[in-house]
């Protein structure tokens, strides 16, 4: 049985453990990095208990139909997008909390590794021969039409799924190993802020 290429995208103590996966992620040191889309209405559900397939390197199934070098660079693109955007966003969302306060240490947190999240996807793109695109400010416009700290957190929460979802999809189609192995750490880190900023709204509903 073939295993389904993704679509092609348009490229339109919690907190502490969610602000370090990435950056501790040991990736080889060949072609190491350097350093919206549209966001669906409703969150993007994860099941438990979680399968990893998508993990494990495409030619372990022997038919998976791996990614072409420009589809690639259009995933990572896509991602940069999503990043760049949720970057911005919860630099506008900052002053609705105080930084000393759980939702404004996470909020913190979660815009640094997104600033170093898109430094890494610009660099995988360039490694693989493409440009990033320019940023885009309409997610933030529509973003900042959301009131409600607890609506806003949704928001962001979204963004993270997303990204989290989107690559997981993707990963088993991916056989260039230093760009699936920077992504899986990507994600892990996703996942956990995920589960930190659910936390944060539970706690603000309370």
């Amino acid at each position: 049985m073939r295993s389904k290429k993704p679509a092609r995208l348009d490229p339109a103590d919690h907190v502490r453990e969610a602000s370090t996966p990435l950056r501790n992620a040991g990736l080889p040191d060949q072609n190491r990095p350097a350093a919206m889309p549209a966001i669906a209405d409703g969150a993007i559900g994860y099941s438990s208990p979680a399968c990893y397939a998508h993990e494990i390197a495409p030619e372990y199934f022997g038919d998976s139909l791996a990614m072409s070098g420009q589809e690639l660079i259009e995933l990572l693109d896509a991602l940069l997008q999503g990043e760049r955007a949720g970057a911005d966003t919860i630099a506008a969302f900052l002053n609705d909390f105080d930084s000393d306060t759980p939702p404004g240490r996470h909020l913190s947190a979660v815009r640094s590794d997104e600033e170093n999240h898109c430094a890494i996807l610009a660099e995988l793109m360039r490694q693989l021969g493409g440009t990033p695109s320019a940023p885009s400010a309409e997610f933030l416009t529509k973003a900042l039409a959301v009131r409600g700290k607890v609506a806003r957190l949704e928001l962001i929460n979204r963004q993270q799924q997303w990204v989290a979802h989107t690559i997981g999809q993707a990963l088993s189609h991916i056989e260039q190993d230093f760009v699936r192995q920077a992504l899986v750490a990507m994600r892990e880190s996703h996942l956990l802020k995920i589960e930190a900023c659910d936390a944060l709204i539970e706690m603000l509903q309370a």
